[in-house]
């Protein structure tokens, strides 16, 4: 699940990206001026609209075909005085979530593994 930024009408990006755990506890991950934060949460946030700006939760797309995959290992990088930092959560199937930053706007890409 992730949380859209719109302002003025306008779709700006994905500001958080949530991932359920099998324990129920959310986790979010989140970037702010290039620095990357993340903590547990007991749900996603709600949807939020106050005049030109709003925040809407939506699906990721092919998030679905994700669910049950055990995660691999999570990285980050990026190097310090640049404007650009990722997250990437790879699963041990070989699919990943990219999340990354670029510029303070963020967006994500699943890279999705057939398992046969």
């Amino acid at each position: 699940m992730a949380l859209e930024f719109w302002y003025g009408g306008k779709f700006i990006g994905h500001c958080v990206l949530f991932m359920k755990l099998p324990t129920g506890i959310w986790l979010r991950f989140f970037f702010d001026a290039g620095v990357f934060f993340w903590r547990e949460v007991a749900c996603p946030d709600r949807n939020y609209d106050e005049g030109s700006v709003s925040y809407r939760s939506t699906e990721i797309p092919d998030g679905a075909r994700l669910l049950g995959q055990v995660v691999d290992r999570i990285e980050i990088s990026g190097i310090d005085g640049h404007p650009f930092r990722e997250l990437v959560i790879a699963f041990a199937g070989g699919s990943r979530i990219r999340y990354e930053d670029r510029d303070d706007k963020t967006q994500f890409a699943i890279e999705l593994v057939s398992i046969n």
